[in-house]
């Protein structure tokens, strides 16, 4: 239920956000100049032409889907399945979320709580995730 929680407030930040970034607008609470619009509107904030709340959004919508494959309903296929996408978005975004927080702190040295609260949630759902991530001692594990 948490994990699921933290999974939708990072979806609707990042939704949020991606809004923002394709009216070039500034989000709430973060006026023109202010050291959340400068973090918003900065090179960091763009891969490639598109805003990395897109991406975030992605892969947020992504680990949303999969973890209600890898409840005790589902097959052990689908759990081993679901856990190959859920494992490397997990690393994903806590990678995102530290490299992120990084560049807010020692590059653009401003914060922006709009983007430190999804990377709060992300990491969140990251270390959540990790943590269940169901372990199988060698001697358990079938032959093959």
């Amino acid at each position: 239920m948490l994990i699921r929680l933290s999974i939708l407030i990072a979806a609707g930040i990042s939704a949020y956000l991606l809004s923002v970034s394709l009216r070039g607008g500034s989000a709430v609470g973060c006026g023109p100049g202010s050291a959340c619009d400068e973090v918003l509107q900065s090179r960091w904030a763009y891969a490639f032409g598109i805003p990395v709340s897109a991406l975030a959004l992605v892969v947020d919508l992504a680990l949303l889907v999969t973890t209600f494959s890898c409840g005790p309903k589902s097959s052990p296929k689908q759990r081993r399945g679901a856990w190959e996408i859920l494992v490397p978005c997990s690393v994903l975004i806590l990678g995102a979320a530290l490299w992120f927080t990084v560049l807010q702190a020692f590059v653009l040295h401003r914060f922006c709580p709009w983007c430190t609260a999804e990377h709060f949630c992300g990491a969140l759902t990251g270390i959540l995730l990790l943590f269940r991530l169901p372990v199988i001692e060698a001697k358990e594990r079938p032959h093959r």
